[in-house]
């Protein structure tokens, strides 16, 4: 899996709630903080100068993980914020983070929410 794009934010209002959602999982235990226990599941994330999580990288995650880690961040996750992921056959998924604070992959050409295509 490879990361196509992001815009992916987690206020510092809700990065001690965030960290409080995953750091009992299996893949973190060991995790001191919430930047080390989103390494955990594959995924490196920055600080900006305002305490938010502004920027998310990939470093090594599958679908499984990130869908386990995804799930869980979601309600603490700046409505509006996404997420593209794409395989080894380049078919992309979009990690939607919604006003429903679900974290919900969408394939790609799958529409997204109440869309519906007009032919």
């Amino acid at each position: 899996m490879k990361m196509v794009n992001a815009n992916f934010k987690i206020e510092a209002k809700n990065v001690e709630k965030a960290y409080d959602a995953i750091k009992n999982l299996s893949e973190c235990k060991e995790a001191k903080n919430f930047q080390l226990a989103v390494q955990a599941f594959g995924w490196h994330v920055r600080k900006d100068g305002d305490g938010n999580f502004s920027r998310i990288r990939l470093i090594g995650a599958d679908e499984k993980k990130t869908k386990k880690l995804f799930e869980k961040l979601a309600p603490f996750v700046t409505e509006g914020s996404y997420v593209i992921t794409a395989d080894e056959k380049d078919n992309e998924t979009t990690w939607d983070f919604t006003v429903k604070k679900k974290a919900t992959p969408k394939k790609k050409d799958e529409p997204v929410g109440d869309e519906q295509t007009s032919e």
